[in-house]
């Protein structure tokens, strides 16, 4: 897994470390997606997921999850970009999610139209257990702000 870090000008967000996941044997690094982090605004990240994920950046992907989390008050996981993910995937989500519920803080996916992934997110029914949207603009206008860049559930 790469990751790449972006700042929007106006946050003031610091920068998580960037790590790779090992990969699985025999497959190509190539074929590995890559994760961007950005920070639009205080308090809000936006995680995009590009390629496929599986389980050989489970441990990764959960890291960067919990880091993220723990530095913003609302997070978007953008899928939008994303050909395929696993089980150990959606468990990462559904745990990043519970984190949010229990801190008071926001988490969205961002779904967007690819098929593998709107199919895994429907025939496990997590579709309707998280706050899905399709567009980044669908994303933002989910998220209550409080007026002082600081996202309340």
């Amino acid at each position: 897994m790469h990751i790449r870090h972006r700042q929007s000008a106006v946050s003031s967000s610091p920068s998580i470390d960037t790590a790779s996941a090992a990969v699985a044997p025999g497959r190509d690094p190539s074929d590995i997606g890559g994760v961007t982090v950005t920070y639009p605004r205080v308090g809000l990240a936006v995680v995009e997921l590009r390629g496929e994920h599986d389980l050989a950046g489970r441990a990764s992907l959960a890291t960067l999850l919990d880091e993220v989390m723990k530095r913003n008050y609302s997070v978007v996981v953008d899928l939008s970009e994303t050909e395929f993910i696993d089980f150990s995937v959606l468990d990462n989500l559904v745990r990043a999610d519970n984190k949010a519920r229990l801190s008071g803080n926001q988490f969205t996916v961002q779904l967007g139209t690819a098929q593998p992934v709107r199919v895994a997110f429907e025939t496990s029914g997590l579709i309707k257990y998280f706050q899905c949207v399709d567009t980044r603009e669908k994303a933002r206008l989910s998220l209550v702000d409080d007026g002082m860049g600081k996202s309340k559930p």
